[in-house]
């Protein structure tokens, strides 16, 4: 008999490679968050402190009915906890007073419960959690954007190589929360889930400034189309999340204002936006030089809605107000924050993906690559010049990796015109929507 040669699928064989490579990447995921979490609670309070321990204070202190934005109540507790001299120092704090969580109350009903466990144990999970949160936003923001699925595991290098993953996962800020508030609020306004979306869009309120012109937008969008669920969403969230903490402390409202009025405010920082150049230029004292960008923002988004409001779409303008409102912030567009801007990245990978120009691709590798190796490259010039933590001052280093935003917002705007203006039809296949109402 004739022998039969055996046919083989290389698509097939791909597929099981991919697979087993994923096996392999969460068994060693698994084992090195085995290995952190086994470790013994003098390890965690041997390493520098970060931004973690303010949650963890103020969280701690309002489930004890304490005031959770007095420096003094937080020092205890956070000197107890390995809070040092020298990161405060580099932060531009003082020395005999604690880290205040500047988030506005609602941010209680979260770090409550991470108050109440042990501050080594309490920042092992936070790890944990925001690292996998982080994975899962940008697997679902690849599905969400049509993404296929032999390419799926892009997004997943996206969101652990994206410079700000890695800044926020390390310094133990809450932004992750946002992003996944962004991607919540696009999913169930497809869906037709006003409720459900606009539980998700009052969740971005823990720091309002990084997507203030949502805001605006969702308002306009809300009116425009009579979508008052998204409204009573919202709002009955924000204010379900507020009452968590009042519980605990009554006076908790009370003891934010206070602060917001009579101490030094993240606002008069020197933080990587327009209003600290300005205030660079024509004198510090002038803090209301940070209002200049936002209104700048505003009369953008009102030209931007005027022109697109009969056919508004967020999964398409979402994106894009996402990173004029980083642009444009107020103050306190920090490295960590820009994780927020996971959506307009993987949107536009999927975007390079789904083309057939190969040149486009490379272009669009190399820009990302530049971006995302240009920015710990100037990070670690500046700090190994330093002899530790009293010379490394973290206020200019945040300055000095202020154009990361301006460029992602170019190489997004060159993505989006050559999408819909380029020669390359297979880039101008919409998304496919669920059915809505």
């Amino acid at each position: 008999m004739d022998s039969q040669e055996t046919f083989v699928d290389p698509i097939a064989q791909r597929s099981t490679l991919r697979a087993w490579l994923v096996r392999i990447a969460l068994v060693l995921t698994s084992a090195v968050f085995g290995y952190l979490v086994s470790q013994p609670s003098d390890a965690w309070l041997s390493v520098p402190s970060d931004d973690f321990i303010q949650y963890w204070a103020a969280g701690r202190l309002n489930a004890l009915g304490a005031n959770p934005y007095s420096p003094d109540e937080a020092f205890s507790l956070e000197k107890e906890v390995g809070l040092s001299d020298e990161w405060q120092r580099a932060s531009g704090r003082r020395l005999d007073q604690g880290i205040i969580m500047w988030n506005p109350p609602l941010t209680l009903s979260i770090a409550m419960p991470f108050g109440l466990l042990e501050f080594p144990l309490s920042r092992r999970i936070w790890l944990l959690f925001h690292l996998l949160l982080i994975l899962c936003c940008a697997d679902w923001l690849w599905c969400f954007y049509g993404g296929s699925n032999r390419w799926r595991w892009l997004a997943w290098v996206l969101a652990i190589s994206f410079y700000p993953t890695i800044v926020i996962v390390a310094s133990g800020q809450i932004t992750a929360l946002v992003l996944l508030s962004m991607i919540g609020f696009l999913h169930f306004e497809r869906r037709g889930n006003g409720w459900a979306a606009g539980a998700f869009a009052a969740m971005a309120a823990i720091k309002p400034h990084l997507v203030y012109l949502l805001w605006p937008a969702l308002i306009l969008w809300a009116i425009h189309g009579r979508r008052w669920s998204v409204l009573l969403g919202c709002a009955a969230t924000g204010l379900v999340a507020t009452l968590i903490p009042l519980a605990c402390n009554p006076a908790v409202i009370q003891e934010y204002w206070y602060a917001l009025c009579n101490l030094r405010t993240p606002a008069d920082l020197l933080s990587p936006t327009l209003g600290t150049l300005l205030r660079l230029g024509f004198g510090q004292d002038k803090v209301w030089l940070h209002l200049v960008s936002p209104v700048l923002g505003m009369l953008w988004l009102l030209s931007y809605w005027l022109k697109n409001r009969q056919n508004w779409v967020w999964a398409e303008c979402l994106p894009l107000l996402l990173l004029v409102s980083f642009l444009t912030s107020a103050y306190c567009a920090w490295t960590c924050d820009r994780v927020v801007l996971l959506v307009p990245v993987v949107q536009a990978a999927v975007w390079i993906v789904q083309s057939r120009r190969w040149p486009a691709k490379a272009s669009a590798f190399a820009l990302y690559l530049t971006i995302d190796l240009l920015a710990p490259a100037m990070y670690y010039l500046e700090s190994s010049s330093d002899l530790g933590w009293e010379r490394l001052d973290v206020a200019f280093m945040e300055l000095s990796l202020g154009w990361m935003t301006p460029a992602l917002l170019l190489g997004y705007l060159l993505l989006r015109w050559q999408k819909n203006h380029g020669a390359d039809q297979s880039w101008k296949r919409p998304v496919i929507a669920e059915p809505v109402r």
